[in-house]
């Protein structure tokens, strides 16, 4: 049955369509936002002045920030303010007390900041006294209406200090003030003492007004913290501003521009720059109107924009082709490649949910089946020649045949030929371990005695050219393994690597168990292999896609299919040093039957 593409999945004339539609948006967008980038890039262009502005900002109030908190620190330390906030001191006393206050603590301070003409005055409030200094008309008492309205607006706070934006009614004038809580600078004022820094709001005016960024743009200074909005504008605009800003102040303070429309000044671009000292910052209001005749030079731009655009359009397009179509043929190719050169395991491991992606999934599939005729053809082959060997010793008279060996070693005796008596001893034991009783599986012990008397034998055709060694770990003996696995190995060990040897020949067998696991190692002293001809063997045995007859390649293909393929056999060797092969098999215990 024909298989449909989901609808989830993205053809590749999909793509196409979908990229081309792409374009199309980009240059509709590009018109769209063209006031839109025309406005960013002059906003970007008021970065740098608004650096420079935030500098000059930054100077004039941490110098007025500085002063006020000098003269706080001052008045906080003075024995004469500390000594009246005491509650034991008699209402009598405190009178002349709070007049040398006067004069001598304010009077310095005010003649220590007569540098500073912005600092109009200073107040300072007796809590348990109900009293106000003024540093300019003296002492009143908290019925006195402009020191109770003083009163009532500037304590009741719990912080060290804040900015106030108040009108003094005793004087008529309006002050920007920095207030502190003098019993939260000296622990030895043990009543609350309210300490007002008055700067001419006049002043403070004057200076706003010489950091504005265009013609009509409007400075403002503005503490969110302290509910404070200094701007020189009508009330209703002023009340605007401060109802708009409330709302938008997180946003401010991250950096980032505002627009809204604000009464009496329309729509504008709203930017916030903190200062250095104290909780306040820089509200700069600049009106939309005023970034108009910029826009006017920015037509280029927006043409050089466009064609920008138009060329990341087209690369996009070079590339989805490239990456769509041309690099998905391209690895087909390759792997199509591997499988013809007989690399079946060769798989493509890239996930994709076009019509590529149904193509690799049919590729590994296919893969996949091939890999597993060849494994069928080959059990099947390898089954057939376990059947054939298995009829061979069915034919075999094992009772005749150990008979007419016996018959032999008696007649070699009675001649004295010692050899042949040796040689048929030898190959009668050899057929009885390896017949096993038609088992499969055959003992440790069982294999090494069967190795033992191969050995002797080959021993008495060569000559005796080498010689031997069997080192059987006693926790292996009672293990199991394949029948014909390490006897297949020890011919391979005399016939490729006993080769020319003249008397100092060596062949040592060796087996282990590592926990769940059997190790048996064939080494010889023979001529070893080349690195080429080494990597040529290991290929022949571990390579499915290849067809081979060699001893090696049918032990590990036994060992891949009864034990699996994480087991096998692995081949060392180095040129005139020898060659060593370890199998590794599952450790498993021998049966008693």
């Amino acid at each position: 049955m024909k298989k449909v593409l989901s609808p989830g999945l993205k053809t590749l004339k999909a793509k196409m369509l979908a990229t081309v539609s792409a374009g199309v948006v980009m240059l509709f967008i590009v018109i769209l936002l063209n006031n839109s980038y025309s406005m960013r890039l002059i906003e970007d262009r008021l970065e740098k002045t608004l650096e420079n502005m935030s500098a000059l900002s930054n100077e004039y109030i941490e110098l007025r920030t500085n002063k006020s908190r000098n003269i706080a620190g001052e008045i906080a330390g003075n024995p004469e303010v500390v000594t009246l906030a005491s509650p034991y001191i008699a209402e009598s006393d405190s009178y002349k007390t709070l007049s040398e206050i006067k004069d001598s603590v304010l009077g310095l301070v005010m003649y220590l900041s007569g540098s500073n003409e912005e600092i109009d005055s200073i107040y300072l409030y007796y809590e348990s006294r109900k009293t106000l200094i003024n540093s300019d008309s003296g002492t009143s008492k908290t019925n006195d209406p402009g020191a109770l309205a003083w009163a009532d607006a500037n304590t009741g706070w719990e912080m060290s200090g804040l900015w106030k934006d108040y009108y003094s009614e005793m004087e008529g004038r309006s002050y920007i003030s920095m207030m502190y809580r003098l019993d939260y600078l000296n622990q030895e004022i043990r009543t609350p003492v309210y300490l007002g820094v008055n700067f001419d709001k006049r002043a403070m005016f004057d200076f706003l007004a010489k950091i504005k960024l265009t013609e009509n743009a409007s400075t403002a200074l503005v503490s969110f913290k302290d509910n404070v909005y200094i701007l020189e504008a009508a009330f209703e605009t002023v009340v605007d501003l401060k109802t708009k800003l409330r709302d938008k102040a997180e946003e401010l303070e991250s950096g980032a521009n505002v627009r809204l429309n604000i009464q009496g000044i329309g729509k504008s671009i709203i930017k916030y720059l903190p200062l250095n000292s104290g909780n306040g910052g820089i509200i700069h209001i600049i009106p939309e109107s005023d970034m108009r005749p910029y826009t006017q030079n920015l037509q280029p731009i927006i043409l050089i924009a466009a064609a920008l655009l138009s060329f990341t359009f087209l690369f996009i397009l070079y590339m989805l082709i490239d990456t769509e179509v041309d690099k998905p043929t391209k690895k087909l190719i390759r792997h199509m490649k591997n499988l013809e050169a007989g690399r079946f395991s060769d798989k493509i491991d890239e996930k994709r949910n076009d019509e590529f992606g149904r193509v690799f999934d049919a590729y590994n599939n296919m893969t996949v089946e091939i890999e597993k005729l060849i494994q069928e053809l080959y059990q099947e082959k390898l089954v057939k020649k376990e059947m054939e060997l298995k009829i061979l010793q069915e034919k075999i008279n094992p009772h005749f045949l150990y008979n007419t060996l016996d018959t032999i070693n008696w007649i070699a005796k009675e001649n004295q030929v010692e050899d042949i008596s040796r040689m048929v001893i030898a190959l009668s034991t050899m057929y009885r371990k390896t017949f096993n009783r038609g088992r499969d599986l055959i003992s440790i012990d069982d294999v090494m005695s069967s190795i033992a008397c191969y050995l002797d034998i080959q021993q008495i055709r060569y000559g005796e050219s080498f010689d031997y060694e069997i080192n059987c770990d006693p926790d292996t003996r009672h293990l199991e393994i394949l029948n014909l696995i390490i006897q297949t190995l020890v011919e391979n060990a005399i016939v490729h690597g006993m080769e020319g040897k003249k008397g100092d020949g060596r062949i040592m067998i060796s087996t282990c168990r590592k926990g769940d696991l059997l190790q048996i190692e064939v080494f010889d002293n023979g001529a070893g292999m080349s690195e080429d001809k080494l990597s040529l063997i290991r290929a022949s045995i571990n390579s499915p896609g290849m067809d081979s007859e060699s001893g090696l390649r049918n032990v590990q293909k036994r060992i891949n299919l009864y034990y699996g393929s994480q087991y096998g056999i692995k081949i060392d060797s180095s040129w005139e040093t020898g060659t060593r092969v370890t199998v590794v098999v599952p450790a498993v215990e021998a049966s008693d039957d």
